[in-house]
């Protein structure tokens, strides 16, 4: 346990145009050299809104896993209908175990979802195959719309083989002939979601169990080695979770930072994921409690993150009380409150200062000045955690200036959306 004071964690806020600044030219190498980020995709535009279809979607997160069927409306309202779906918490055993147990676990997942869209009174015809679009939320190499190959993968989960994404799915039998004719990932899925429905969006934004991001890259900042076969641009998963990110912030970190990488199940590896996602915040601020935080959390990801977010909600000692170990005094309660504001307010901080570097990387700030810069969200911290998206706001508001708006807009069930648009995409060769 080490001990940190509050405002250890604040002094991001008080350096946030240093901080995005430094993200800009940080981006600008990785996307230039490095081989684990800004992995390129096989995607060169945005959805036009016009795509139509019914397909099946997958979305594959770090907690949950969904299966839908959803249709694509097209022109004008580029809508889209979800007809079947079912959402399931991916069992602990799983992160530990096979990559064939994990996908022979979400096979049985897509049956249930075939089987119900088949007894859906509006189904008047068994459909001979269903295209399929995935969202995985993990790093990929992509060759093809429909051909990945899984990398490590982070999130809890341990198993490190690299596997082929489609011959795990397609491995299972299914109630109705199954295609995978796209796949992406969670950052990518939240853009192209939101972008069938506003089109022009700059980039997805991921800030929930982990944080990722997407975005346009000019083929002309990409070395050679990642040049687009065709195209002016190219959709890039940036992965900035992970090591490549840490310049930025590395002054940044504190002893519980740290401490909590040192004890992660790959040290190094995922240091901006660290200080910004939901399933660290809340480590960070057991830790930081030192021996304060009693026997009730002193074992490792103990300390729910919902907690944290009720305790920050509070005004008065008192109240936050209610949510924390019978026993604990004002000192303990008001401590525990300012550290858990603080780790959120820092993670917000910098959420923000990396989405500004990124636009700042890609020229979406220059070329939206006098207008909106319209940015694609999804995640529980950002929906959820209290206060959190209105910090973000402000602290991108104070980045931007008075020449640009940010404008937030959530991706409504996102992974799963994004995938069958990324299928229409496909089919329509538009991508």
């Amino acid at each position: 346990m080490v001990a940190t004071a509050p405002e250890e964690f604040l002094v991001c806020r008080d350096n946030i145009e240093e901080i995005g600044a430094n993200f800009a030219e940080c981006f600008k190498k990785l996307a230039w050299d490095s081989k684990d980020q800004f992995i390129t995709t096989p995607i060169h535009a945005l959805p036009t809104g016009n795509e139509t279809g019914t397909f099946l979607a997958l979305d594959l997160g770090g907690t949950n896993l969904r299966v839908a069927v959803i249709q694509l409306l097209g022109s004008p309202s580029h809508g889209t209908l979800i007809i079947e779906q079912k959402r399931s918490e991916i069992p602990a055993h799983f992160k530990c175990a096979s990559a064939e147990d994990l996908f022979s676990w979400v096979g049985d997942c897509i049956n249930d979802v075939l089987n119900s869209y088949l007894e859906n009174s509006a189904v008047t015809q068994k459909p001979s195959i269903m295209k399929m679009g995935v969202t995985f939320s993990f790093p990929c190499e992509q060759s093809s719309h429909s051909k990945a190959i899984l990398m490590p993968m982070g999130k809890g989960f341990t198993f490190k083989r690299t596997r082929d994404l489609a011959t795990l799915l397609l491995s299972h039998e299914y109630c109705i002939p199954v295609e995978i004719i796209a796949i992406t990932n969670d950052s990518v899925a939240t853009l192209l979601s939101v972008a069938y429905i506003h089109p022009g969006a700059a980039a997805g934004i991921i800030a929930g169990t982990g944080t990722n991001a997407t975005c346009l890259v000019p083929a002309s900042d990409l070395s050679e080695s990642k040049q687009p076969k065709e195209g002016k641009a190219v959709l890039c998963n940036t992965e900035w979770s992970i090591n490549g990110t840490l310049p930025p912030v590395e002054k940044y970190r504190t002893a519980a930072d740290i401490a909590l990488g040192n004890a992660s199940e790959k040290p190094g590896f995922q240091p901006l994921e660290e200080m910004i996602s939901g399933r660290y915040m809340r480590e960070i601020v057991r830790l930081s409690m030192g021996e304060d935080i009693g026997p009730e959390y002193k074992e490792p990801y103990s300390l729910p993150g919902e907690t944290c977010s009720s305790v920050e909600a509070c005004t008065e000692w008192t109240e936050a009380a209610k949510f924390l170990p019978s026993g604990w005094n004002k000192e303990k309660v008001t401590r525990f409150m300012e550290i858990a504001k603080a780790v959120s307010e820092r993670s917000a901080v910098l959420l923000a200062a990396a989405t500004y570097g990124l636009m700042k990387f890609n020229g979406a700030v220059e070329k939206s000045k006098g207008g909106e810069l319209v940015i694609g969200w999804t995640g529980s911290v950002l929906e959820k955690h209290c206060g959190y998206q209105k910090r973000y706001q402000q602290a991108l508001d104070q980045l931007l200036g008075d020449e640009v708006k940010a404008v937030l807009v959530e991706a409504q069930e996102g992974g799963i959306v994004g995938a069958a648009v990324l299928a229409g995409m496909v089919m329509e060769g538009t991508t």
